[in-house]
């Protein structure tokens, strides 16, 4: 069936192979051509998509921002000066492989503390265990308390003042705290240690 509108060609125009000079041909669009829209369209995608990349990249950043930052830990030594020391009573030891960095800070005064200050969501104590009785109260922010005890079980039980027997590591620790400002107090049990916190 003839499209409307649609030329006609007699069987003598295709045999002859000729058309007539007053034969108008006229073959309409089948829709508008506008190639302004189709580029400005184009357009239109490329920016969805890139919006699209950019709030993924930045909900990711924001889902690994505490992941990042506890990979940084510093490690504080007793000489640190953001441990401030109560009391006057306070000694260095002597040198010894045993310690972190080599010395540590105690006390048997029972009125002395240290404190230290800091902002993060962990904390890490480093001590040496001796061959007697020894211990220290770490309490956390004023109300998580905890008596540590120091004495190498695995050594024979000397009097005080006998060497320090094994090496410094961590004994105490929390993590999964809030991220924000948290203070730890070493008190006596009867002795008060600072060798180092990280």
């Amino acid at each position: 069936m003839p499209r409307p509108n649609a030329p006609a060609f007699s069987y003598e125009v295709w045999r002859n192979g000729k058309i007539p000079a007053d034969l108008s041909l006229s073959f309409p669009r089948p829709y508008p051509y506008r190639p302004f829209e189709r580029t400005a369209t184009m357009t239109s995608i490329a920016w969805s998509a890139a919006a699209k990349v950019h709030l993924v990249v930045l909900m990711l950043l924001v889902s690994y921002r505490h992941v990042l930052c506890t990979l940084v830990n510093t490690t504080l030594e007793e000489t640190s000066p953001q441990i401030v020391y109560h009391g006057n009573s306070w000694v260095k030891s002597e040198a010894g492989p045993l310690y972190h960095g080599g010395f540590h800070d105690q006390t048997e005064d029972l009125s002395a503390s240290a404190v230290f200050n800091f902002t993060g969501v962990a904390i890490y104590y480093y001590s040496s265990l001796w061959p007697f009785n020894v211990t220290t109260v770490l309490t956390l922010d004023g109300n998580d308390t905890e008596t540590l005890n120091f004495t190498a079980v695995t050594s024979p039980q000397e009097p005080n003042g006998n060497p320090v027997t094994e090496n410094s590591t961590i004994r105490w620790s929390r993590s999964n705290l809030k991220d924000g400002p948290h203070s730890l107090v070493m008190s006596p049990g009867n002795f008060v240690l600072v060798d180092a916190i990280m």
